[in-house]
């Protein structure tokens, strides 16, 4: 029998301070957008604990630009903040896929998004975070000021500096207590981002065989890009399984994959100079401006998700990134998993060699999906990989990322928790209080 799932709605920051005041295990939302926490069936997460669902979508939401800086004050979407970035004439240097999201929550899970190929992560572009402790007390967080040590975890997480995110948040600088961490030490309320000028930019797509039958071309792609990361902001792939959920109107007429890049119009000579004609791509590419390519680039994350809540089931799927030299590895993996005979799409951040495998369960089907990102997921453990680079750990992923982690992660959560959250109030049972 579960126990009792109650709702909040906050208005106003005070009275969000009155509520953590009352130390009650809430889980803090605003947009309902994430991949790893599914909100339509969260009772079966905790059938043994009391939590309250706090609804910060009625908080004043504020932006002001400071220069080259933008402040953003409660629940802003990604997609807000880029149109008023753009009355400023600035731009984010990256953005996560899903603009509906609020900017804040992509900063408490590190969502990183399609730019980060040129960008590097969201933790890159984030200045200064305030949140609200488990005093309701306000506190301002710097990317210019270190944490204290962690010796040992100093040294584990050296070796995941080359991906997006680690497997475990990075724990170098003040702003790390909040980004990454989920919610779990605080509630974020504010948060300054750097931004850049903006500029008219176009995207290149190139067809490309369906990767099931013939992956040549994408590993060829793949490492003639690494040369480009100055000049290419984004180098995305949708599978032909992918391309199904956009729009007829929408879609490109394309019998394969597509993979494509997006550079800035002035680019344009030297992209086919140095990069189409050297591939001998020609006959291969058209260009499509980017406002358009936009229209239809969310459809497909959103329309997985819409069709595993549709099915009633939990998503199931991964978030893995390798170094782009093992990028073969992981696709003769996920070739494994396409045989199962479960309907499946593999889209996402080519460039970074981190894709998303989604399995489209049905209900009946729930058990087997379980069974094959078990099978999945103990193939990549022994490989340098980041099992999940972008969306967070959150309540579906944390048996995966069980082996990923030693006992000084674990006696890191603790000393955390035990300081910036000593009642456990903040997202009960997300992966710092995970147990060895």
């Amino acid at each position: 029998m579960y126990m009792a799932i109650t709702t909040r709605t906050i208005s106003s920051l005070d009275d969000l301070k009155t509520f953590i005041k009352e130390g009650k295990p809430a889980l803090y939302h605003a947009s309902k957008t994430s991949t790893v926490i599914p909100f339509d069936q969260i009772e079966q997460f905790y059938p043994d604990k009391e939590l309250t669902l706090v609804n910060l979508s009625t908080l004043p939401a504020v932006m002001e630009m400071d220069e080259d800086r933008l402040m953003i004050k409660g629940p802003v979407t990604w997609k807000e903040a880029r149109g008023f970035c753009h009355e400023h004439g600035r731009e984010l240097p990256m953005w996560p896929t899903e603009e509906l999201a609020c900017v804040l929550s992509g900063i408490a899970t590190s969502a990183t998004g399609e730019r980060s190929f040129n960008a590097g992560s969201l933790r890159a572009q984030v200045d200064e975070v305030t949140y609200l402790n488990h005093r309701a007390e306000e506190i301002v967080l710097s990317c210019q000021k270190a944490l204290d040590s962690f010796e040992m975890y100093d040294k584990i997480q050296k070796g995941f500096r080359e991906f997006k995110n680690a497997p475990f948040p990075y724990l170098s600088m003040e702003i790390d207590l909040m980004i990454g961490t989920e919610g779990q030490l605080g509630v974020i309320t504010e948060a300054v981002l750097r931004t850049k000028p903006l500029e008219n930019t176009e995207v290149l797509f190139i067809k490309v065989p369906k990767w099931e039958e013939d992956y040549s071309l994408h590993i060829k792609i793949m490492n003639k890009v690494q040369e480009f990361r100055n000049q290419f902001y984004c180098v995305e792939l949708l599978d032909s399984n992918s391309l199904e959920f956009i729009e007829k109107e929408k879609r490109p007429d394309a019998e394969g994959d597509l993979i494509f890049l997006e550079y800035g119009v002035k680019l344009q000579d030297f992209v086919f100079e140095h990069f189409v004609t050297p591939l001998g791509l020609e006959d291969q590419v058209f260009v499509m401006e980017a406002a358009k390519f936009k229209e239809f680039r969310m459809e497909v994350p959103r329309g997985v998700q819409e069709y595993n809540s549709r099915n009633g089931v939990v998503k199931k799927g991964t978030d893995v990134q390798v170094r782009h030299m093992d990028f073969r590895k992981l696709l003769d993996l996920y070739r494994e998993l396409a045989k199962s005979g479960i309907r499946y799409l593999l889209f996402g951040h080519f460039g970074d060699a981190h894709l998303h495998f989604n399995l489209l369960a049905k209900t009946d089907q729930v058990e087997d999906c379980t069974k094959l990102m078990n099978e999945f997921y103990d193939k990549i453990t022994d490989m340098k990989c980041s099992p999940f680079a972008e969306h967070g750990i959150g309540l579906i992923k944390q048996n995966y990322v069980r082996p990923f982690y030693t006992k000084e992660h674990f006696d890191t959560f603790k000393k955390l928790k035990d300081l910036h959250d000593p009642k456990r109030q903040f997202f009960p049972g997300g992966f710092m209080e995970m147990t060895p």
